[in-house]
């Protein structure tokens, strides 16, 4: 779990589970019910080993299973990018990332 430095009043609550879904809370508001989420997973599935694909990727089912993440700092796109960190040691970043009422 990680406080958002941008949400409204201090109140935008992160919290990320092992199934890679980010959730954002405004405590504030309501902190039973999230008002955003997102995931660290890509929605579309993996491609077939017939089918022509950019790079390498391992077949590991640890890489869908978020250990930890933190919120980019410094200036720019920093505090907009939340990068999650992957069981297998796969670093995903969601950006832009913005509180639903920062």
């Amino acid at each position: 779990m990680l406080w958002h430095p941008w949400g409204e009043h201090a109140s935008s609550l992160l919290v990320l589970t092992t199934d890679a879904l980010l959730r954002e809370y405004n405590i504030a508001d309501d902190a039973q019910e999230p008002t955003q989420t997102l995931s660290f997973i890509t929605a579309s599935p993996k491609p077939a080993a017939s089918a022509s694909r950019r790079g390498f990727s391992a077949d590991d089912d640890e890489d869908e299973k978020a250990v930890g993440m933190v919120i980019g700092g410094g200036g720019g796109w920093g505090p907009l990018t939340v990068m999650g960190l992957m069981r297998n040691g796969d670093v995903r970043a969601i950006c832009p990332f913005l509180p639903s009422k920062a």
